[in-house]
């Protein structure tokens, strides 16, 4: 599940987790996505999404380091998904679907088949591998059905294992969402190519424009 416990166990254990040593002075809290920069004060708490590079580029290198996948992440990984592991032309693809069944409940665009036929379109090599992963594969399985692609759908998994599986992917075509943004930009490879949604936020009073690295490719639908 997504507890707090078990998140930091798998994932945040290279994180010192410990309470501040001295009392929080004040408490700073992000307005929402556009980029602003942080004020300073002393024994300050930051509350917030933070959802743009621009807060944290400086330091990429080292966040890579604290968020490697776990040894016993990676050796499920191996034995599991060694073929993928081993591709050389992988694409992780992942679909966020559930904004689709209530639009009106959520301030998120919906990712399309169309968008993501036009973002596999900038893969042509016919031995490009898709990897996709979504909270409803049954969803991509409609989609993607149709495609003349060489596609495999993970199913079954604990979320970590599909979200490092996307990080080791050589490529990524992600939704709008922080699951395959984080998957994307932990990405190591130094010439990954990442895929992003043009649209990400429904409400135009939701500034969203700092959200997609400008060196990913944007494509629309």
């Amino acid at each position: 599940g997504f507890g707090i416990q078990y998140n930091y166990e798998k994932v945040f254990f290279r994180i010192n987790a410990d309470s501040p040593p001295r009392k929080i002075k004040a408490v700073y809290g992000e307005p929402f996505h556009p980029y602003l920069s942080i004020p300073f004060y002393s024994d300050m708490k930051i509350m917030g999404f933070f959802q743009s590079e621009k807060y944290f580029k400086h330091h990429k290198a080292e966040i890579v380091e604290l968020f490697q996948p776990s040894e016993e992440i990676l050796d499920e990984l191996k034995q599991k998904y060694s073929e993928i592991l081993n591709h050389p032309k992988t694409v992780a693809v992942h679909a966020r679907t559930y904004f689709a069944e209530d639009p009106n409940r959520y301030c998120f665009h919906f990712c399309t088949q169309d968008y993501f036929e036009n973002a596999m379109a900038l893969f042509p090599d016919e031995d490009t591998l898709f990897v996709v992963c979504s909270d409803q594969v049954w969803w991509c399985k409609l989609a993607f059905g149709q495609m003349n692609r060489n596609i495999i759908y993970i199913e079954n998994n604990d979320y970590l294992i599909d979200f490092f599986l996307m990080r080791l992917c050589k490529h990524n075509i992600i939704s709008n969402s922080s699951f395959s943004w984080w998957a994307a930009y932990l990405n190591q490879n130094p010439e990954k190519i990442v895929v992003a949604p043009a649209k990400w936020m429904t409400n135009v009073h939701l500034d969203d424009y700092d959200i997609v690295p400008e060196d990913w490719v944007k494509v629309d639908w």
